[in-house]
């Protein structure tokens, strides 16, 4: 087994050159960091969007007084998933914004 975790390990490249090597690190890690920001601080932009939204008077909108009351209500109400519902569409998006920004700057920098 640990035979062929090394070989795994020599070819995880897959034959790349070395500056391919280095934009797909960059680019990996880039991705990795964006997951980490958004989903530290989507529950705060779904707090914000909701106040954004909400209708000052009106019965259907959110009544939250401020961004932590705001989150409190999402935990009572929603849960934890409450907080990151609609997450999805929002990890495609900024992940694949990075990695092409990574991907162009490792590809343009040597023109």
């Amino acid at each position: 087994m640990k035979g062929g975790m090394a070989r795994w390990r020599r070819g995880a490249a897959g034959g790349l050159s070395g500056e391919q090597a280095e934009a797909l690190a960059a680019a990996a890690g880039a991705c990795a960091g964006e997951l980490v920001t958004t989903v530290a601080f989507y529950p705060i932009q779904l707090v914000k969007c909701r106040l954004q939204a909400a209708i000052r008077g009106s019965t259907d909108a959110y009544a939250y007084s401020g961004l932590l009351h705001g989150i409190g209500c999402v935990f009572k109400e929603e849960g934890i998933l409450g907080l990151f519902g609609g997450i999805s569409p929002v990890m495609v998006q900024v992940m694949t914004i990075r990695r092409n920004k990574i991907l162009c700057l490792c590809n343009f920098r040597f023109l």
